[in-house]
């Protein structure tokens, strides 16, 4: 048979609602209620422990109390917070102790309610855009590592369509999520003083000022909430310099196996449409053009009798292999020792 365990102060048997006696001022309440020391088993009861609650508020605001008279700055560790008045949309969940604000279960002695941690309210809020007060609780198989696990992230939802907050509750939001974002290490090619002119040459193979030029080229791709033209730009070229697969480069980029792979043809086709056409092919330059900036002296005196007007075109075959040929003498005069093979 089960032990029943007495409150301490009033003397009735609680057996759902006992708690440990644990901080300074209220063992100093019961102490002075009971007019004796407290013993290591001893518990109270939620009906005590609310009024000494009340009692500790009336002590805040009047010093003078002749029943109950303790040291404030022992008793309240934390700091008076100011009413809660300002009204935000932003979602939240409910902020009863009784229930898991995942499953909705009820705490009981055998479902223990846990008090949901920092890191686990500052990733609800980034995830799902809920924010969770910091007296609510969960279940203690909801949390891994003072976060939540993946299952219960998706299975958390908001109660409420708007938050009363105060001044204290805005401040540690906004800190929380600052540490949460200094500490990730997501890559982000939209804001260039993210990453060093070295992240960009060992990730793309251009520097940071040739990927700036080269982006401002790209008119034509979409821009969609999930990537922009600059990540597209830089998964297609991580793509070519590295060679990884599409899921690792969906974990780099923090993106889908699926969105990467629609980068890569969007920058492609981009890349084909607006880039290219402007620096490959013939119709990219024109004929003066080409003779004034591309043609130097020495080729005119060699192949165009100084003529102002000729192009001079050098091209190096030395990599277009010719198939066998049934011209012995041809075929010997055009093999090449260090490739082993005939070319031109």
């Amino acid at each position: 048979m089960a032990k029943d365990f007495k409150c301490v102060v009033c003397g009735r048997c609680h057996l759902k609602s006992r708690r440990k006696i644990t901080t300074k001022a209220l063992k100093q309440f019961v102490r002075k209620r009971i007019e004796r020391n407290l013993k290591e088993n001893d518990v109270i009861c939620e009906k005590c422990r609310s009024i000494y609650r009340k009692t500790l508020k009336k002590c805040i605001t009047d010093d003078s109390d002749s029943e109950f008279v303790i040291n404030t700055e022992e008793a309240v560790s934390t700091k008076i917070l100011s009413p809660k008045q300002i009204e935000l949309n932003i979602s939240s969940t409910h902020t009863s102790h009784r229930f898991c604000i995942v499953c909705k279960k009820e705490g009981t002695s055998r479902n223990k309610l846990c008090k949901v941690p920092l890191q686990a309210r500052t990733q609800a809020f980034i995830k799902n855009a809920v924010f969770i007060d910091g007296n609510t609780r969960c279940c203690k198989h909801h949390l891994s590592e003072q976060l939540f696990d993946d299952t219960s992230l998706q299975a958390l939802t908001a109660k409420y369509t708007t938050t009363y907050m105060n001044r204290s509750d805005i401040t540690s939001l906004l800190e929380n999520v600052r540490k949460t974002l200094a500490t990730s290490h997501i890559l982000n090619f939209d804001n260039p003083l993210s990453l060093s002119d070295g992240d960009y040459y060992n990730l793309t193979g251009l520097s940071k000022q040739q990927f700036n030029e080269l982006s401002s080229y790209i008119v034509s791709a979409r821009q969609t909430n999930v990537r922009s033209v600059r990540t597209c730009i830089a998964v297609l070229l991580t793509k070519l310099r590295t060679g990884l697969p599409n899921h690792i480069l969906g974990t780099i980029f923090s993106l889908a196996k699926s969105q990467v792979q629609r980068c890569i043809h969007s920058a492609r086709v981009s890349l084909m449409q607006d880039f290219v056409p402007h620096f490959i092919g013939f119709q990219h330059i024109s004929h003066e053009d080409f003779v004034r900036n591309h043609t130097t002296p020495i080729a005119k005196t060699l192949f165009a009798n100084d003529s102002e007007d000729a192009a001079i075109i050098v091209m190096d075959g030395t990599y277009i292999y010719l198939q066998k040929s049934a011209d012995y003498e041809f075929q010997r005069l055009s093999y090449s020792l260090h490739k082993k093979q005939t070319a031109s």
